[in-house]
């Protein structure tokens, strides 16, 4: 049973990374985002303006 399930996400695993390595060929990969990235950082709290409440 263990074994199943980990197959199961090995493969869910597999497959992005198969799916990375394809793309990059392609110029759909790039290290744009991460070049800029902080190694360390807090989460922005309502970083889409704050939550509403609307009765049901």
């Amino acid at each position: 049973m263990l074994r199943g399930r980990f197959l199961g996400h090995v493969a869910i695993l597999l497959g992005m990374v198969a799916g990375t390595l394809i793309a990059v060929p392609f110029g759909k990969v790039g290290p744009g985002p991460l070049t800029h990235a902080s190694l360390f950082a807090l989460p922005e709290p309502f970083a889409f303006g704050p939550r509403t409440w609307r009765p049901p």
